[in-house]
């Protein structure tokens, strides 16, 4: 009786099924991809979201009552940096006509010895 017992005492307890390491794996594997694709749908959807809060005042119409204005910082920036190139560059002139003076000096002076 003991032996009949015991075979439906097995057939009623719930099997329990022992993972593998390849299983394991294989469920981390897809868990990490699964987390991949995540983080990229809302990489993505912050991204168009980020877009779509940008464009929310562009009308695509231009502000004529600021253009007048915006031409004169543009001219005014535009005229600062060309002096600033033309002050370096005028710069630089000064140390090369400096260097090549220092050089011919020094060869003046090994000449006459």
């Amino acid at each position: 009786k003991t032996d009949d017992l015991s075979a439906r005492l097995s057939d009623v307890r719930p099997r329990v099924h022992v993972e593998t390491e390849k299983e394991r794996r294989g469920n981390l594997y897809r868990r990490d991809e699964d987390w991949v694709k995540e983080r990229e749908r809302r990489r993505l959807d912050a991204l168009t979201l980020r877009a779509e809060l940008e464009m929310t005042y562009v009308t695509g119409k231009p502000q004529i009552s600021c253009s007048k204005e915006s031409w004169a910082i543009a001219k005014k920036s535009h005229e600062e940096a060309l002096k600033k190139a033309a002050e370096e560059e005028a710069e630089s002139r000064k140390r090369k006509e400096k260097n090549v003076r220092i050089a011919s000096e020094i060869k003046m002076k090994e000449i006459s010895r």
